[in-house]
């Protein structure tokens, strides 16, 4: 049996109880992936990994229908509002890359497309310059066309988001950041193909 990484902030900080709560409150509405997604952001590498995580999934979080039918708003605002007093606020240069990218994700895995996200994971993985992994990912995205095998319906405008994000992103460490947070597999527990 696989154990899950250890959490980098310690699980008795408040800042971890009130992320892992939410995800228990979005676990009990039924929204297993998102509270999946938020509780991979506490396994990040460093702490900066882990804050810069939590602000781009909670600012992603905060744009979901799934937020207001659950009555979720203050508990999601309230975090979003600790991160930025500790980290200085979201990455938003590049916030517009992480929805698009983490959407798509997000939708291949749930649509049986996880051979696609285990391509995207690996463009990102491969050693070289930011520039080269961007351009790898870019490579992905383009066999990604309408009619390729295992991608699921309404794929189509998610890569087109993408790519057109990607094109304009800047090789710096904030997007290095973007991209390994929009790639980060979600907590155990949430079943994928």
């Amino acid at each position: 049996m696989q154990t899950a990484p250890r959490p980098r902030l310690d699980t008795s900080e408040p800042l971890f109880r009130a992320v892992d709560a939410l995800a228990g409150r979005l676990d009990e509405g039924g929204q297993d992936l998102w509270a999946a997604n938020l509780r991979a952001c506490l396994h990040g590498a460093s702490s900066g990994e882990v804050f810069s995580g939590l602000g781009f999934e909670l600012y992603r979080l905060r744009q979901s229908g799934a937020v207001r039918r659950l009555r979720l708003v203050e508990p999601v605002d309230e975090l979003i509002a600790t991160v930025a007093t500790a980290c200085g606020g979201p990455d938003t240069e590049h916030l517009p890359l992480y929805v698009a990218l983490r959407d798509l994700v997000d939708l291949l895995r749930l649509g049986g497309g996880q051979r696609w996200v285990r391509e995207l994971e690996a463009a990102h993985e491969e050693q070289g310059s930011p520039g080269q992994r961007i351009s790898g990912l870019m490579v992905v995205l383009e066999r990604m066309a309408p009619g390729a095998g295992g991608l699921p319906p309404g794929t189509s405008p998610r890569v087109a988001a993408v790519r057109q994000r990607l094109a304009r992103a800047r090789a710096a460490e904030g997007l290095s950041h973007c991209l390994t947070a929009a790639l980060r597999p979600p907590a155990a527990g949430v079943a994928s193909d």
